[in-house]
């Protein structure tokens, strides 16, 4: 590449990840060093037989998938809860208080 300024947008985003929020600025000064997004970088420049490009890797992030709606959910475990708590209390009044109550 050429000593400039280049822009890096993402033209495409796969389904079920998120795009790049704002485009990738890559600035080459005569020199050979290399600024991307006015940051300073190292070891990018490429080596050998592919001399003169710079390796960039951008990653694609995914979307968190919103939680299901309209399904049973967490009321399932609350009713048995309840349930458990409530013949444990039956339990414990009738161990404790039962002798009185049934004379």
């Amino acid at each position: 590449l050429q000593p400039g300024t280049y822009t890096l947008t993402e033209t495409y985003t796969p389904e079920g990840y998120q795009g790049l929020k704002q485009s990738v600025t890559v600035v080459i000064q005569e020199d050979g060093t290399v600024t991307i997004n006015g940051t300073v970088v190292e070891d990018v420049l490429v080596d050998g037989d592919d001399n003169n490009q710079i390796s960039l890797d951008v990653t694609n992030k995914a979307k968190v998938p919103l939680p299901e709606t309209g399904g049973s959910g967490r009321i399932g475990v609350y009713l048995a809860g309840a349930i458990a708590l409530g013949i444990s209390g039956v339990y414990l009044f009738m161990r404790n208080h039962g002798k009185d109550v049934m004379k």
